[in-house]
């Protein structure tokens, strides 16, 4: 079983080979965004949707398949804000 079929992020050598495959590379989705290459860099340690969105973007996956635990934690956390909404709401 592969680390993406049971949900762990794609390492970080595995995604620069992924853009590499794509044509593109990390210096080139910076211009092209008009953002510092520090800006895209960042997403190897730390959740920066717009960036991960451009990078998954160039790849061609969404970013939750490129970073499941990100992901999976801003879904439970909706999930739980929702559930507290809607618990004020009826009381």
């Amino acid at each position: 079983m592969s680390r993406r079929e049971i949900g762990r992020d794609w390492a970080w050598p595995d995604v620069k080979a992924a853009l590499e495959k794509a044509g593109s590379s990390l210096a080139q989705i910076a211009r092209e965004s008009s953002v510092d290459i520090t800006a895209i860099t960042r997403v190897k340690n730390i959740h920066l949707p717009k960036s991960q969105k451009r990078i998954a973007d160039v790849i061609g996956v969404p970013p939750r398949d490129i970073w499941p635990s990100r992901y999976q934690k801003a879904a439970k956390t909706r999930s739980r804000r929702t559930r507290s909404m809607t618990c004020a709401r009826k009381g």
